[in-house]
């Protein structure tokens, strides 16, 4: 869904509409309040974000883990259960929002009819058969959700909304608690989105479990969720994982992972390429295309290294991919000023080509559509499949990393925001002593990012080049991860011995010249020394030595 409003979807019957929506870049805002952002020329104030975090959860015994939670593995989930949060959660979301618009317009028409419908999900998302597959505490727990986030859609601004999205995401925890203690593969998560004078948003998200990952070598152990979206509403988290003070497990959000495969780093494995870093609106200078074909340079040498003997394959796919997007651009191109855009697919393969192909007949000709189908074929392909395979794998295990990471960061007592970070996003608390979520996540980002960049086997070079994304593209400026970003790179380039010429945010806009310059710098020494600079880095950031990270807590492929 586009930034601003228009409405939630679900199901095949608005796939034409999404198609026409162009996405819009979404924050990493996490619960309660999102603020659209016009970043325009420069980096908006931190502290005009008004990002809050809720308070940490009143602590709760840890569930007695069973099945795969405990062992590692692969979940089940009964299909009654699956159709359930594929269909009727959605539905139930959706009436939900509708029933909270229709009371803001006072349309008492609209409003019975949203009440109306999100009764009759509710029965059928928890009908005997639910229920029973469920069992009876989580059932119960899911039921509590549903009625939190109703309170939430009724709550008024302020401290009401920030007390009811707050109970709202313990009730998200307790129903992840029953899952884990009954062996179900399944989990939930919610968002209240809160535009000031904007419409109200109150989501609920389902996901499939699909493997369970054990970090053994801590104390306890940490688990990492791999999941794949069931809801299928039109809205997502731009985020390739996530770790909560609210959720006891790390997630990977596998959806995520293969757009970012399909998007960037597959089509980088094609001879020659580059990965897009500036964004779309922005010119090409020279600045730009070197740091695109470093970026594109050090994602080939990673990847190849990683891949073994499937890199040869994955760059054929990746090719595909590309020749792909380019068929999509150019059908773009021909909808210029119809105000129509076919947003170009983000996994690997066409969902409903068929459908699709039909659809496109009035902007592509034959062979262009006979082409689109052959690249379809040759995807999936055993070959193709298992290329992929192999590379989310590689994704995967930087992620979990990361996550992993930050679940140990949590563990121990807050550090102080680094000296290179507080110059750009403050101190971790105001003059009152209230907590700034802006320097709390930034920190965080740091911390983590470092650590992945310190001990990626594999990828350091490709972790660094995609965080310093966040600096190079305007339509990121803003999130936590930029400040994070500019505060590495300066930390990075210290420890090496790289002058800087000049602060990295100047007259409130990020110098890109400048960090362009830094970024080709310091990915020119190579993986071992950005990685030996990242841990002394962390080090002095943090004021201890770098813990061992738990390696990836499995080799399975997270399908």
């Amino acid at each position: 869904m586009g930034a601003g409003g228009a409405v939630l979807y679900a199901r095949k019957e608005v796939r034409a509409e999404s198609q026409r929506t162009l996405a819009a870049a979404r924050r990493r805002l996490w619960m309660c309040t999102a603020v659209t952002m016009a970043v325009g020329a420069g980096v908006v104030a931190v502290d005009a974000v008004r990002l809050r975090r809720p308070p940490a959860p009143e602590p709760r015994p840890a569930p007695r883990a069973a099945g795969a939670y405990a062992t590692g593995g692969a979940p089940p989930l009964a299909a009654v259960v699956e159709r359930a949060f594929t269909a009727d959660l959605p539905d139930w979301v959706v009436a939900l929002n509708a029933e909270i618009a229709a009371a803001a317009a006072g349309d008492g028409g609209a409003y019975r009819r949203a009440v109306a419908a999100k009764r009759a999900a509710r029965d059928a998302l928890l009908s005997d058969a639910v229920r029973a597959a469920l069992g009876a505490d989580a059932a119960a727990r899911v039921g509590d959700l549903l009625s939190r986030a109703e309170a939430c859609g009724r709550a008024r601004e302020g401290p009401p909304l920030d007390r009811a999205s707050a109970a709202l995401l313990d009730a998200v925890s307790a129903a992840n608690d029953a899952f884990v203690a009954a062996g179900v593969g399944l989990f939930v998560d919610a968002d209240v989105v809160a535009p000031p004078g904007g419409p109200r948003r109150v989501l609920l998200f389902s996901f499939r479990v699909v493997h369970v990952a054990l970090h053994r070598d801590v104390s306890p152990p940490i688990r990492v969720l791999h999941v794949r979206k069931l809801d299928d509403l039109n809205w997502s988290r731009p985020l390739l994982g996530f770790a909560s003070d609210h959720f006891r497990d790390a997630v990977v959000l596998l959806d995520q992972v293969d757009a970012a495969l399909v998007s960037d780093l597959l089509p980088a494995m094609a001879p020659g390429a580059r990965i897009d870093l500036y964004g779309d609106g922005d010119a090409a200078t020279e600045d730009r295309r070197a740091v695109e074909e470093r970026a594109g340079a050090i994602v080939r040498a990673e990847y190849t290294a990683a891949l073994g003997d499937r890199a040869r394959q994955a760059a054929r796919v990746g090719a595909l991919l590309a020749a792909r997007r380019d068929l999509f651009a150019q059908w773009n191109r021909r909808l210029a000023g119809t105000g129509a855009r076919l947003a170009a697919p983000r996994t690997l393969r066409v969902r409903d080509v068929d459908a699709l192909l039909a659809d496109l007949a009035p902007v592509a000709s034959e062979p262009q559509r006979r082409q689109l189908a052959d690249i379809e074929r040759a995807l999936t392909a055993a070959p193709a499949v298992a290329a992929v395979d192999a590379a989310r794998r590689v994704l995967v295990a930087a992620v979990e990393r990361h996550e992993v990471r930050h679940r140990l960061d949590a563990r121990g007592a807050p550090r102080p925001v680094p000296p290179a970070l507080a110059a750009y996003v403050g101190p971790e608390r105001d003059g009152r002593g209230r907590a700034r979520p802006i320097a709390q996540v930034a920190r965080e980002e740091m911390s983590a990012y470092l650590a992945g960049i310190a001990r990626d086997p594999a990828t350091p070079l490709t972790s660094f080049t995609l965080l310093c994304r966040f600096a190079f593209d305007p339509d990121r400026w803003g999130a936590a991860e930029t400040y994070a970003a500019l505060a590495i790179v300066a930390e990075l380039a210290r420890e090496i011995g790289i002058a800087i010429d000049g602060p990295l945010i100047e007259r409130g806009v990020v110098r890109r010249d400048r960090v362009a310059r830094a970024y080709l710098a310091l990915t020119e020494r190579g993986a071992a020394e950005l990685a030996a600079a990242a841990e002394r880095a962390w080090r002095a950031a943090f004021g201890s030595a770098l813990a061992p990270a738990a390696p990836p807590g499995s080799s399975a492929a997270s399908r």
